[in-house]
């Protein structure tokens, strides 16, 4: 009987250490190239994450264009604010980093990465935003869907 068993820990075990945990592997640089629409662009509370806003619900509209020479362009409008645009370079391997130094935030980004056939889903990026309209800004991330032009 113990023989039987040793034998049977030796058959599963090569079969249960190739299952592993982690997530498969996200999209590839190339799939990410192209000009996106926004759809969603939502800030939530680090401090209370029941607390979020989505700024498209405030009128906002933008555009997203990830170029293959690593360039892209985040053009954002605010009917109150008019047109802001983000411009930097962008990388991608286990995250999406986006180095912006154009527009009123100068700094990185860095989203994890979802791409459901047309569908973009950049989340996670630290940012902040005014919940309370203080005049504080408050910690929060940064999440966007948008879909392919």
């Amino acid at each position: 009987m113990f023989h039987r068993c040793m034998l049977l820990f030796a058959l599963l075990v090569p079969i249960l250490t190739a299952c592993d945990d982690d997530d498969p592997a996200g999209p590839s640089s190339v799939s990410l190239v192209g000009n996106w629409t926004v759809t969603q662009i939502e800030l939530v509370s680090v401090a209370n994450a029941s607390v979020s806003v989505d700024l498209m619900d405030e009128g906002v509209t933008a555009t997203l264009a990830l170029e293959a020479d690593g360039d892209f362009f985040l053009n954002v409008t605010d009917p109150v604010e008019g047109l802001e645009t983000f411009t930097g370079h962008w990388t991608y391997s286990d995250v999406l980093t986006m180095e912006h130094s154009g527009g009123q935030f100068v700094g990185e980004w860095q989203f994890t990465v979802s791409l459901t056939g047309d569908t973009l889903r950049l989340t996670g990026a630290d940012a902040e935003f005014d919940f309370d309209e203080d005049g504080v800004e408050n910690a929060a991330k940064l999440n966007m869907t948008a879909t392919r032009d």
